[in-house]
């Protein structure tokens, strides 16, 4: 592979200026040094050969930058012309209508540079869009994969939990056992709880059977049911199961099957909710009403709630009930709380003590008007004299 060797210095000012270099540039510059030592000192750091001259260069490049050229056309008037090329219109109406639009000149060039930017644009536009389907075609795909593990190692699990189905010879084995912790000790491959429980179903069952198998020896009873068969009828789930017992004809097992699932369980009364009994609220004293009809309107609301201890509506419809009212008791409280009242309203207002701000505020105003009139006195005097 040809190219330039490791050890060798990058002659030629093809290569790109970096951060460190520009930064060396502008710090030697800055303490005064020529654009040859600059050129020199950069060579012997950075192990590159720039010239003097592409070290000027790069300086006013960085002291004047080009200012970034506006774009000939908006976006607007572009898709105004991509809209004529592809609606089939000619290039001199194009030009014509392009005038009358926007009032401005455009030429043949104008027209193609822009209907290929514009078709360029669109066809990058629908590639990010058949991307965007792409992916999300991908997440869904992944989503239902990962929904399709997740469901295979539930089934798994419920393989693992509830285990293979129980076989003919296992259930023998089990059978002939006389207890449970006889059957555990078979060694079946089976966790103990397992064994255990399915011994007790086989019992169940091999009872059952013995059951049925002496019925049909003795045949079918007459009369009444007895209280063990029509349990043994309630604990069938289908009808099947009921005739399979052969305890009855198949018309008296039928009825009664139908007879005893029919009947619904009896339901408990619902307990009735108590009422809640009213909350006791003092009554009011006459002390309460004086004071209620005398200071109320003195009051703010969270003063009367404290003082009266009571909500605010019952304060206010209980001093409506005694202005209301035209018992005597609490007429001669109402002309004697408006004598009060009277009273209160004669009395002179009593001058609240001024703070100590006011009080130096004042002072300070006092020694201005008592140096205001030295001042005057003064003047007047001179005047005179």
């Amino acid at each position: 592979m040809r190219g330039r060797k490791p050890n060798q210095k990058n002659y030629g000012g093809g290569s790109k200026w970096t951060d460190e270099q520009i930064a060396f540039l502008v710090v030697r510059k800055a303490m005064g040094n020529t654009h040859a030592q600059i050129a020199k000192a950069l060579n012997r750091k950075f192990g590159i050969a720039r010239t003097e001259g592409s070290v000027t260069a790069k300086y006013k490049a960085l002291m004047n930058p080009k200012p970034e050229k506006e774009p000939k056309f908006s976006k607007e008037e572009k898709e105004f012309i991509y809209a004529c090329v592809r609606n089939n219109f000619s290039d001199s109406r194009i030009i014509v209508g392009f005038l009358e639009q926007y009032k401005k000149n455009i030429d043949k060039t104008d027209i193609l540079t822009t209907y290929q930017e514009m078709t360029v644009k669109e066809r990058i536009q629908h590639e990010n869009k058949v991307d965007k389907n792409l992916t999300n075609l991908k997440s869904k795909i992944k989503k239902n994969l990962e929904n399709k593990i997740k469901e295979n190692k539930k089934v798994k699990k419920m393989k693992q939990i509830y285990g293979v189905k129980w076989t003919q010879e296992e259930d023998e084995k089990i059978g002939k056992c006389a207890n449970a912790a006889e059957a555990v000790s078979l060694g079946l491959n089976r966790t103990e709880s397992a064994v255990r429980q399915r011994y007790y179903s086989v019992k169940k069952k091999n009872k059952m059977m013995k059951k049925n198998a002496l019925v049909q020896k003795k045949g079918a009873k007459r009369g009444r049911m007895t209280i063990a068969e029509l349990k043994m009828i309630r604990d069938c789930e289908t009808i099947e199961e009921a005739l399979a017992l052969n305890l009855r004809k198949p018309e008296t097992i039928i009825r009664q099957f139908a007879k005893l699932k029919s009947l619904k369980p009896e339901t408990k009364k619902k307990k009735t909710a108590k009422t809640e009994r009213k909350k006791y609220t003092p009554r009011w004293t006459k002390e309460e009403d004086y004071d209620l009809v005398l200071n109320f309107y003195e009051l703010s609301i969270d003063e009367a709630r404290n003082r009266f201890n009571r909500s605010y509506g019952v304060i206010a419809s209980r001093l409506e009930k005694l202005v209301d009212s035209t018992e005597p008791h609490h007429i001669e409280m109402l002309m004697e709380a408006s004598k009060e009242i009277k009273k209160r309203k004669n009395q002179p207002a009593v001058e609240k003590p001024k703070s100590r701000r006011v009080l130096r505020r004042e002072r300070k105003e006092a020694k201005k008007l008592a140096k205001l009139q030295k001042k005057m006195a003064k003047l007047q005097g001179e005047m005179n004299g």
